[in-house]
């Protein structure tokens, strides 16, 4: 099976995202090692904040969602501490700035260049961004110089702060041809009761908590069919924790699938397992199952009850239920 990621062919689907799981050497390699067709490493930028790191990551698993709690200075790495590997391996730098101005992305941009095949555009740390003054018309002009000053493709990552098609019909004025999907929800840890008490972990108390899990996986399948539809080549994840909601996505259109919470979890072999399950689920071409899969016919149902209004014709012509939910 072949996937497709930033315009490069892949063996397999699976992209490993950035993440922990890509922040050094040993990490890339092991997830290259683990099964995954192509790596993102972690997060570089050029801009560094004036106060002090936190000692460390902060995490707390619990009812498969997973928080996290990190500073800037923390979680994105300097440019010359950037991930470097060497040999085929298809690699891409995800890179972040805090302004949508060219001359704080071009520099570190150019330097990822000259080590990887292409490059993320990490937007997740640019506060309120629809929000900037001016929003449009800097993003695009953004894009257009980036696109225009570097040797690889580029790759905006988008987050469920910025609208599917919105943010398709912006990057088409841009001619953007890949698209990655879907960055971590920020929010405050809701509170958890045990017995008749309840609590929130102290040390991931606060606003500035980024959470991940399976519920991402409806928002990451709505972006993936819109923007597959505008034309993108679409790196879908998010919410992704088996070969099934990998083969949702690649149906929907993915033309290649991010996995992060779930190896970091589970461990690398994960890549090489979902691959093998995908395998049995899709075969060894992915479009001629896509349109097999596509072309079957609904399944026949019929209504416990029929009603004059005709919506319970609609709803089974449509196969989305087998009784009527008629009131009239």
């Amino acid at each position: 099976m072949k996937g497709f990621f930033m315009g490069y062919e892949i063996d397999g689907v699976l992209v490993a995202a950035s993440s922990p799981a890509t922040e050094n050497a040993v990490n890339a390699g092991a997830c290259i090692h683990g099964g995954a067709g192509a790596v993102i490493f972690k997060t570089i930028s050029g801009c560094r904040m004036q106060k002090e790191s936190e000692s460390a990551r902060r995490c707390f698993f619990r009812e498969g969602l997973l928080w996290a709690r990190s500073d800037f200075n923390r979680e994105i790495l300097p440019v010359d501490e950037r991930v470097i590997l060497t040999g085929n391996s298809l690699r891409a730098a995800s890179v972040a700035a805090l302004t949508l101005e060219p001359e704080d992305w071009l520099p570190v941009c150019e330097a990822a260049a000259r080590d990887n095949h292409g490059i993320q555009l990490d937007l997740f740390y640019i506060e309120n961004l629809l929000a900037v003054p001016g929003f449009e018309e800097k993003f695009i002009r953004l894009l257009t110089v980036l696109q225009a000053e570097l040797p690889v493709p580029i790759m905006p990552k988008l987050n469920m702060g910025f609208p599917a098609a919105y943010a398709a019909r912006l990057l088409k004025t841009a001619n953007i041809k890949y698209v990655s999907l879907l960055d971590s929800v920020k929010s405050p840890m809701p509170v958890y009761w045990e017995g008749t008490k309840c609590f929130i972990p102290e040390h991931m108390a606060g606003e500035g908590l980024s959470v991940f899990g399976r519920f991402m996986l409806p928002l990451t399948k709505q972006y993936t069919h819109t923007l597959m539809q505008s034309g993108f080549q679409v790196c879908a994840g998010g919410g992704v924790t088996c070969a099934r909601d990998a083969a949702e996505l690649i149906l929907l259109g993915a033309s290649s699938v991010q996995i992060c919470t779930e190896v970091l979890i589970n461990g690398y072999g994960r890549f090489n397992e979902i691959q093998r399950d995908l395998n049995g689920i899709i075969g060894k071409d992915i479009n001629t199952w896509r349109k097999k899969t596509l072309e079957k016919p609904a399944v026949e149902r019929t209504c416990e009850k029929v009603y004059p209004c005709g919506l319970c014709d609609v709803c089974c012509k449509n196969n989305t239920t087998n009784y009527c939910r008629c009131s009239t």
